[in-house]
């Protein structure tokens, strides 16, 4: 009877936890900005605020309700970054990311 409750107490916790898509769109500005190379601070939020856009137009979700799978479609990408891989996915669980795929 415990491991059901215990069980069912985390399903209720994952349930809770599955990151939005607005918490993806969070977590794609604050890994654009971050990887950016920029010294400027207002270049470098605008290229990161680009760029983190540009993902979320181009990405979808699929909703297992204790966790999403998050995947950008890169191929609008590619067109200014040729070596992008086809596509990333994510694994959104408890509310962290889990890059599923190499991320650069």
């Amino acid at each position: 009877m415990v491991k059901y409750f215990i069980l069912f107490a985390v399903g209720i916790f994952l349930l809770a936890t599955n990151p939005s898509p607005q918490d993806f769109s969070f977590f794609l500005r604050d890994q654009a900005q971050s990887r950016l190379d920029l010294k400027d601070p207002t270049a470098k939020m605008l290229a990161g605020e680009f760029l983190a856009t540009a993902a979320i137009e181009a990405s979808y979700r699929n909703n297992f309700f204790i966790a999403s799978k998050y995947t950008i479609d890169t191929i609008g990408l590619r067109l200014f970054a040729p070596n992008l891989p086809v596509k990333f996915e994510f694994l959104g669980v408890a509310g962290k990311f889990i890059p599923l795929s190499a991320f650069p």
